[in-house]
């Protein structure tokens, strides 16, 4: 980018980007809607990604929030490199969706033939500052659908895209034909055009209709990081066979692996809790990426078909979420809620399965103060009863 660019950024950086942007309109300097979206992004920028150059161009808040995780971008690159079989210096790379680029710049470090698309035109711009020092790397702005539909050259080794997560009434997207593009219509083009796709869907998605969707997944990875269930990532290939795909749940510790096809465990088992036992709150990526079979697998049983909370008698795998050592076990009895609240006093108070009631209603009801130190949880049993679990801090 130009000296210009770097002395308008320096010189306006405490300025409101509201106030700038309205006194820059009308400005021919190409350059300028992005500065100001820079100036506007830079804080949090800086913090997401402390170890990006002081060089780096952020070319939107958007951008930077909806960006991949610097160490769930690492997981992803190791998922690529697996999923061709060899160096990635040796593979040509499409990334559909390149988005602030956060997952490319693995591909480009690599080594590896990559081309760069891009929708939105300041992210291009930003793009092309951005990874300008890599001779292996091209960018291009436009609709990435069109291109490939148009595209005759060599066959691509892998295809990364990231579907848009939100449908034009800014309301979550839990289908795939609801995300832009859409991978479903969209992935017969791919894998004619390149040998594996690598695409990141929403966490929102649910998994068995996704594999339903996408009958050439070979592998699912569900990926945590931060206590925040981040992504599905998809590795799509024309060689996979419908029905045999991998599950893989991946967090910090623990990686948990298993064969979607292959057949269920035992039912789930369900326990009354007790004083002495321990309670099981599954992580985000465990929620989301285990059955509650398979959960149960592991010498905890679950308090009651919609109440996802399991109990053991010992601690079985830290990593699987959070645990908590129960106190004691009270019934949960609307009259007698406000002298449970005196007896107990601050605590931190969950709700779990309580039709028609939140955790905040139930602290007003309890009318306790919120504290870190001990929690209630009041929760539903498979009986159909409903109790307030009191349990000491996290384990």
């Amino acid at each position: 980018m130009t000296e210009e660019f770097r002395t308008f950024v320096e010189e306006n950086i405490n300025e409101n980007p509201v106030r700038l942007r309205m006194r820059m309109r009308g400005d021919s300097r190409a350059w300028i809607p992005l500065a100001v979206s820079h100036i506007e992004a830079l804080g949090k920028g800086r913090k997401k990604y402390p170890s990006l150059p002081d060089s780096w161009i952020f070319p939107s808040v958007t951008a930077v929030e909806q960006s991949t995780p610097l160490l769930t971008a690492e997981y992803n690159f190791s998922v690529a490199a697996k999923a061709v079989g060899r160096q990635l210096r040796e593979c040509r790379i499409l990334d559909m969706t390149a988005g602030m680029g956060m997952d490319a710049l693995g591909f480009a470090d690599s080594g590896a033939d990559l081309t760069l698309i891009e929708l939105n035109p300041i992210h291009a711009q930003a793009l092309a500052v951005n990874f300008e020092r890599f001779r292996n790397v091209t960018v291009t702005e436009g609709d990435s659908v069109k291109w490939l539909s148009e595209y005759s050259g060599p066959r691509f080794d892998i295809v990364f895209i990231d579907p848009s997560r939100r449908t034009e009434s800014v309301a979550r997207a839990y289908n795939l034909h609801h995300c832009t593009p859409d991978l479903i219509e969209l992935s017969p083009l791919i894998l004619e055009r390149a040998e594996v796709c690598i695409a990141k869907l929403s966490p929102m998605l649910d998994i068995t209709q996704t594999l339903r969707d996408l009958p050439h997944c070979r592998e699912l990875h569900v990926v945590e990081e931060g206590g925040e269930c981040r992504e599905l990532l998809a590795v799509i290939s024309s060689h996979a066979q419908s029905g045999n795909c991998s599950i893989i749940v991946h967090k910090e510790g623990l990686t948990i692996n298993y064969d979607a096809g292959a057949a269920s465990p035992d039912g789930i088992n369900y326990a009354m809790p007790r004083p002495g036992m321990y309670l099981l709150e599954p992580s985000p990526a465990i929620a989301k990426g285990l059955p509650a079979n398979r959960i149960c697998g592991y010498e905890v049983a679950m308090l009651a078909p919609n109440t996802h909370i399991f109990v053991g008698d010992a601690i079985s795998d830290p990593g699987l979420g959070r645990w908590s050592y129960i106190e004691a076990v009270l019934d949960f009895a609307g009259s007698r809620l406000k002298r449970i609240g005196n007896e107990i006093g601050p605590a931190e108070v969950v709700a779990r399965n309580l039709p028609g009631m939140t955790s905040d209603s139930l602290r007003k009801r309890l009318g306790v103060m919120e504290s870190s130190g001990r929690r209630i949880i009041g929760t539903s049993l498979a009986d159909g009863s409903k109790v307030l679990l009191l349990c000491g801090k996290r384990l």
